[in-house]
């Protein structure tokens, strides 16, 4: 039997209400089809401790896996500080602020489209105290 391809913006919203979920920090969007053969989205995030990168890249790839989607590396992260997901035409880079600011990735994507993320993100910030 065939499977109906999965649309990128398919597993774009799954992986964005992960990171919300799990109050992923300074999360970007950038759509890069128009400018990269790698694949259609990037996402980067911050976490705050080398536990939350592991716990949102474990959760990442449960949620991927249960959805069918493929996951074209096996998510190892690349030290405590960096973890890359690559499910093809999503991208998700799981970064320490200083990795984030030292790898400079936002820079690069940046080029691409930027994606508004209020809607994901804008229910985590009206849980947060005044």
């Amino acid at each position: 039997e065939i499977q109906a391809k999965i649309s990128s913006e398919e597993i774009l919203e799954t992986f964005l209400t992960v990171l919300s979920d799990k109050q992923a920090k300074e999360t970007a969007c950038y759509k890069i089809e128009a400018i990269s053969t790698l694949a259609d989205y990037m996402v980067i995030v911050s976490t705050t401790s080398s536990t939350q990168l592991k716990v949102i890249a474990d959760e990442i790839q449960k949620v991927g896996k249960s959805s069918h989607y493929m996951q074209l590396n096996v998510g190892e992260p690349v030290d405590e500080d960096w973890s890359v997901l690559d499910f093809g035409t999503v991208i998700v880079h799981l970064f320490s602020r200083e990795a984030r600011e030292r790898y400079r990735l936002d820079e690069l994507w940046s080029k691409g489209e930027v994606i508004n993320l209020d809607r994901w993100f804008e229910k985590q910030e009206d849980a947060d105290p005044v």
